[in-house]
């Protein structure tokens, strides 16, 4: 994946993988719980069909990690694909909702770093209430090998470009490719966005985010930060706080706050120890400067 931005803001690449990992009961079905991994967090869960009439998607993930039902199911690709077909959905691009009208426009040669294909392209384009161009290439056995969605301003200038390539084939799952951690945990100096190692003293809050993967009903998720070596500030291995949270779902998510003290962050080591049903399970170790 590749993400540009408008300005002088340079282009970042990740690697992010999708995973499908069982399936969830949603209005009445059972659906595909399809992940969007990056590293080990989960970025995005939906809830998918695949019938007779294509792939069709019922339910996503918001920004709060709540999910979020679709008014009708959402087609992400009819059975029968032939150039000219076309269909109605709707999507989120850069946190703008976008009514979506998508025709197979041709089948063409694309090549991605998973090899060269022969593929349906699939395209839309809306003007309001940004000017939103998707173009997706897929291939039949193999599924979508390459996404460009680019966002513009009503006057023409590049908000977000997001490219995706297909890097490796599709492999079917293996015991070892689904186990997954019960908890994946980060600290970071938001409530939401990229966890980090190292802060500012000046840091206002620090949050030690947490995200559950079948985990039963009612365990119990525990933070206890811990000052390893701030020099005289405090003894080594000092226990500053502690906080704990029930789940009360399988995919349970959430976050503990700790507030910076009137006088600054003692500057030195730190870490926090996650715990599952009182079993350590998870050590982040961060620095403050």
């Amino acid at each position: 994946m590749t993400d540009e931005a408008g300005g002088d803001s340079p282009a970042t690449t990740s690697q992010i993988q999708y995973r499908i990992e069982g399936t969830q009961q949603f209005g009445g079905k059972e659906l595909l719980r399809l992940k969007t991994f990056a590293g080990d967090m989960v970025t995005k869960t939906e809830l998918i069909a695949v019938d007779q009439t294509g792939i069709h998607s019922f339910a996503h993930t918001g920004r709060d990690g709540a999910m979020i039902g679709s008014v009708t199911p959402q087609i992400i690709l009819p059975a029968k694909l032939k150039k000219g077909a076309s269909w109605d959905c709707v999507d989120e691009i850069a946190d703008v909702r976008i009514k979506q009208h998508f025709t197979i426009t041709d089948v063409e040669k694309v090549s991605v770093p998973a090899g060269d294909y022969k593929a349906f392209r699939l395209h839309c384009e809306e003007s309001a209430p940004m000017s939103v161009t998707i173009d997706r290439w897929f291939v039949d056995g193999v599924g979508f090998v390459k996404e460009i969605a680019t966002l513009r301003s009503p006057m023409g200038d590049l908000l977000h470009r997001r490219t995706l390539e297909l890097a490796k084939l599709p492999t079917a799952a293996t015991k070892a490719d689904v186990i997954v951690k019960k908890l994946v945990v980060g600290v970071s100096s938001q409530a939401v966005g990229d966890f980090g190692t190292e802060f500012s003293n000046a840091t206002q809050n620090l949050y030690a985010r947490w995200e559950g993967h079948d985990l039963r009903h009612g365990a119990k998720v525990r933070a206890v930060w811990i000052a390893e070596d701030v020099g005289d500030i405090a003894p080594p291995n000092y226990k500053i706080d502690e906080a704990s949270a029930t789940a009360t779902s399988s995919d349970a998510h959430g976050l503990f706050t700790l507030s910076r003290p009137d006088d600054g962050w003692a500057p030195g080591n730190y870490r926090v120890e996650f715990y599952l049903d009182e079993a350590l399970v998870e050590t982040v170790k961060i620095k403050i400067k």
